[in-house]
Formats: C-alpha cells, structure tokens, sequence
C-alpha cells in the first residue's frame, strides 16, 4: 500500500459510486461552511472610520450561506474530479491526488 492510497477500493462491488462521493464531499463542505463562519465572522465586521462602521455588516445567516456554499462547490467539485481520475485510470495513487 502506497503512502498516498486510501483504504477506499476504487474499483469492485464496494466502491462508491462518483455522485455519492460528489455528494459526500459537498456535505462536508456544508459542515467547513458552518465551521469557518463560527471561527472567522468577527473577521467580516464592518470597518471603522471615527468611530463609524462605515459598511453594514452582512448577516451570520448570508455569511453562513455564502460560506457553506461555497466550500460545498469547491469539495465536491474536488471529491468529482478525483472520482473521475480514479475511475478513467482504474488507480488510486499520487497522480490521482
């Protein structure tokens, strides 16, 4: 076994398909969404000039949104091209990763 292999087979009758693994990937990224907003909303609060914000602050629950959306597009974008690559070559290696 590789360093860089994973103990999911690629192949056989227990492989995931590649929407599952599409879908896995864009629900993680749903959960990195709600996580990097809990870390880093003070980060998107409104700049101060004199002692005035001087833009609204956007909402937690647009920020969330916005977030989760789009770490769910990017993972599972990621989790389809990996499942593509590993499924066109038939191996799970360093050139898939």
């Amino acid at each position: 076994m590789s360093l860089f292999s994973s103990d999911v087979p690629v192949a056989g009758p227990y492989a995931p398909s590649c929407s599952s693994r599409t879908a896995d990937g864009a629900l993680r990224g749903v959960l990195v969404g709600w996580c990097w907003t809990a870390a880093f909303r003070d980060d998107a609060s409104p700049a101060m000039h004199d002692g005035r914000a001087v833009a609204k602050p956007p909402s937690l629950a647009r920020l969330t949104l916005k977030n989760s959306a789009g770490f769910a597009a990017f993972l599972g974008a990621f989790a389809a091209a990996t499942c593509f690559c590993e499924r066109t070559r038939r191996a799970d290696d360093a050139w898939n990763k």
